[in-house]
């Protein structure tokens, strides 16, 4: 047997050594962050520039990119003359995760006060879908959220060192919301995008649907607005540039298709409890957080629904079997195998749980316009 050369045990080793380094650097990066990780970073986070995005902290902490950043540099530099005893930079793979947590608090604190300083208003009109082509479901989540907690924690968004638990209620919550209302767009979707209306042929890029939530690729724009228009749900700026710059360059067909899809508001609309389904969907984070039985359900669906909408769109099931019944088959249907959507408490009814939902916290029933005439 010939002796390996020593230059290529050498370098066997030295693999050996480089690749226990990435695979220890790997299993650090793994470890959950703790509570006494988040005590030492949070006066340092809190010094660095409020403005600063959170991504930008934490590589400053964990020294990423002091060598090519000058700024980098010098506001570790500054934390260590604020800070003489905290070895820095933190060691950025052991405090990976919980310079994760860090920055997760601080997106979304950033999230609640741009959306309520900017996008209050906004936000608030679309919270019965009264449009349906610029949807701002990270808005509204975040905004439902702040709402949630102010009455029910009012002090935990102004805290400057969260604990762990509370960046996980926050996270969770907003998670919540963002799932509840992309599961309300979902069943709204194929109200306006009726798979009969998808072109037969590809469409040029300036004959396709563009909105939030996305349309198919091969719907066509005229038949987009003429859905939303007929729906009830148009933006009043899509409409005016609409008809300021789109209208008058369609085909006589197009128009006609326009026209005939303008006067079918029912059209896609047909079937119980369409937009009943809807509001489920979207409340369903609360009537989990407040504990409600399908009787608690019922009740409060027959004392919130919207007002503004026609006869015929406010109809629920008679009795909480029937519901109970009515939305699994919706879950089975549009979510098989994923975990439950709404899951009331089983057995007796503890004497904490509140079983209602608080004031304001509710959305309404989706907005619904009266049939077109003509």
């Amino acid at each position: 047997m010939n002796p390996v050369p020593e230059n290529q045990s050498a370098a066997a080793t030295l693999f050996d050594s480089v690749e226990q380094i990435f695979a220890e650097e790997a299993r650090l990066r793994e470890q959950p962050a703790t509570d006494e990780q988040l005590r030492e970073i949070w006066p340092l986070w809190n010094v660095l520039p409020a403005e600063m995005i959170p991504e930008n902290k934490s590589w400053i902490l964990g020294g990423a990119f002091v060598d090519t950043h000058r700024e980098h540099r010098e506001l570790l530099d500054k934390l260590r003359g604020v800070f003489p005893k905290v070895k820095l930079p933190l060691d950025r793979n052991a405090y990976h995760q919980a310079l994760e947590q860090a920055a997760r608090w601080s997106g979304l604190i950033r999230y609640v006060q741009t959306t309520f300083e900017l996008h209050k208003a906004v936000v608030e009109a679309q919270l019965d879908y009264s449009t349906f082509d610029d949807v701002l479901s990270g808005r509204v989540a975040i905004y439902r959220t702040a709402r949630e907690l102010e009455k029910m924690q009012p002090k935990l968004l102004a805290q400057s060192a969260p604990a762990l638990a509370d960046i996980q209620h926050l996270v969770q919550r907003y998670d919540a919301y963002m799932r509840a209302r992309q599961d309300a767009i979902g069943l709204l979707h194929p109200l306006v995008f009726l798979k009969s209306l998808h072109s037969k042929r590809a469409l040029p890029f300036d004959e396709r649907a563009i909105g939030l939530p996305h349309p198919p690729e091969d719907f066509p724009d005229h038949i987009y607005i003429a859905r939303l228009l007929a729906f009830g749900k148009c933006s009043p700026k899509r409409q005016a540039e609409f008809f300021a710059e789109r209208f008058l360059k369609l085909t006589h067909a197009q128009m006609n298709e326009f026209t005939d899809e303008f006067h079918r508001p029912t059209e896609g609309r047909r079937g119980k409890y369409l937009f009943f389904a809807v509001w489920l969907a979207d409340n369903a984070p609360l009537f989990n957080a407040f504990k409600l039985t399908w009787a608690d359900i019922l009740d409060t669906a027959r004392q919130h629904f919207n007002e503004r909408s026609p006869d015929g769109y406010r109809d629920c099931p008679e009795n909480p079997d029937n519901l109970k019944v009515f939305w699994k088959e919706q879950e089975d249907r549009l979510w098989p195998g994923q975990p439950r959507r709404i899951t009331p408490p089983t057995g007796r009814p503890r004497a904490n749980d509140m079983r209602a939902v608080p004031d304001g916290l509710l959305t309404p029933l989706p907005f619904v316009s009266a049939v077109q005439k003509g």
